[in-house]
This record gives structure tokens, C-alpha cells and sequence, in this order.
């Protein structure tokens, strides 16, 4: 199976002298250490998306969203719109983007993230020369019956991953979601073609089980969320075991 191709970053620079940017006082003069913790917390939704932007343009999920964004800062949904217009007031993130795209990020992140994407397209190819001088070594050529039978097996292989993931989120949760149902169907199977196994969505499952089960956020417990475009994020999320409510607040300020 090929490499994923790499979306996002894993990493972002954060200077020293943060706590000093205008913005980043604006947002703790008006909300204390919260305003200073939503705004990074914002920054790592924005740089793992693929194209460094959070898109709320669809109004559906938009509230969903916000109220997931303000759960990670452990303040109130009501609160969280308060700070995002403080952000917009004060240039932390492009006001006019929101406006007319629905997308939340800024021209710093962008202009930061393009140097990363750059050196990403470099050594990709060199990559790329590098296996194409192999591939021009090698002779024959696969026959038709050896692709079909080939596509055969990948969509078998996608099939039998759908047919154990949706019965354990069923019996996880006591719901009656369908192994047959076009959208679940393509979640599950764009995130094998980015190179995730049985054991991921395994364990994506129970992760989010185990923290949404019981709580305002278990509506979210369904293919569409848990199988989207946040499942790597998902997958790498560390389970606490505190009963601080505070714990990861107090972790991000460390």
C-alpha cells in the first residue's frame, strides 16, 4: 500500500514572547488564561488540516464544531463565539475569509504553512525520481486480469474492515448503523486509502467511546464524525485517566 501523502503539520513555531503579541493580550486582558488558551488551541485545529484553514461553511455542522472547540477549552459554547469575535477584532484570524468563505485561519498562518508545503513538494520529488529510476529498471508489465484481480481484493479487503467496524460501534454504543450505507461506506474507505488499518478505527472507536459515552457529546458518536477528516487526530489522542476537570487546561499552560 502506498505512503500517505502527509496533510497538516505536526508542529508549529511558538515563539517566546507570545504572551507579548497584541492579539494574544487583547484575548487575556478580556478572558484571562483562557483567552491565551484558545488561541493555540485554535492555531493546532488550523495547522492539521490540510489546507491550514478550519472550515465552517456548512451550517449544520458549524455549531457542532464550536461546541467541540469550546469542550477542548473547557469553557462555555456562548464564550467561545465571544473570543473567536475578539480574534476576528483583532486580526488574530481573517475576518473577511469567515465572512465570505467560512473558513477560520489568517495570511501569517498561510504565509508560515507554504514554507513548510514547499519543502514538503521538494523532497517529494526526489522521491518520486528516485523510485522512477527503479521502475524503469524493472520489465513486464501487469497484465488486465492481474489489475482486476488486484482491485478485487482492495475493495474485499475495504469491505471486510466495514463489516467488523460499524458492528463494534453498534455494540459499543447500543445503535443500529448499517455496514451497507453509502457515506459510512466512503468514510471508512478514504481513510484505508490514506493507509489506516482494522486496529485504527478499533481504536478511534473506543477512544471516543470512552470520552463521549455519557456525556453532551455522545450525538457525535457516528460514522460521519468519527471516520472524517479528524480521524488521525482521533486516533493519536491521548485518553487521561484524571478526575481534574481542569487537567488539560492545566497541561497546555505548562
Amino acid at each position: 500500500m502506498a505512503r500517505p501523502r502527509k496533510e497538516g503539520m505536526d508542529y508549529f513555531p511558538h515563539d517566546v514572547d507570545a504572551s507579548n503579541d497584541k492579539k494574544i493580550e487583547a484575548l487575556r486582558s478580556l478572558y484571562g488564561n483562557d483567552g491565551y488558551v484558545f488561541y493555540f488551541i485554535m492555531l493546532e485545529e488550523i495547522y492539521k488540516e490540510k489546507e491550514f484553514q478550519l472550515d465552517v461553511s456548512d451550517a449544520e455542522t458549524r455549531e457542532e464544531m464550536f461546541q467541540i472547540l469550546a469542550s477542548k477549552i473547557q469553557i462555555s459554547a456562548e464564550k467561545f463565539k465571544k473570543m473567536l469575535d475578539t480574534a476576528f477584532r483583532w486580526e488574530a484570524f481573517n475576518k473577511k475569509w469567515y465572512e465570505e468563505e467560512g473558513i477560520i485561519t489568517s495570511n501569517g498562518i498561510k504565509k508560515r504553512a507554504a514554507v513548510v508545503v514547499s519543502k514538503r513538494a521538494q523532497m517529494r520529488e526526489k522521491y518520486h525520481k528516485e523510485k522512477q529510476k527503479v521502475s524503469d529498471a524493472e520489465t513486464g508489465e501487469e497484465s488486465t486480469q492481474s489489475k482486476s484481480k488486484s482491485k478485487s481484493k482492495v475493495k474485499e479487503y475495504k469491505r471486510s474492515i466495514v463489516e467488523k467496524v460499524v458492528p463494534h460501534l453498534n455494540k459499543k454504543i447500543g445503535t443500529h448503523y448499517k455496514t451497507t450505507t453509502k457515506k459510512t461506506t466512503k468514510k471508512i474507505s478514504a481513510r484505508i486509502d490514506e493507509g489506516f488499518k482494522l486496529e485504527d478505527f478499533i481504536a478511534v472507536v473506543d477512544k471516543k467511546v470512552a470520552e463521549w459515552k455519557g456525556t453532551e457529546y455522545e450525538k457525535y458518536l457516528r460514522p460521519e464524525t468519527l471516520f472524517g477528516t479528524k480521524f488521525e487526530s482521533y486516533l493519536n489522542q491521548k485518553i487521561e485517566n484524571t478526575n481534574d476537570k481542569n487537567f488539560k487546561r492545566k497541561e497546555i499552560l505548562k
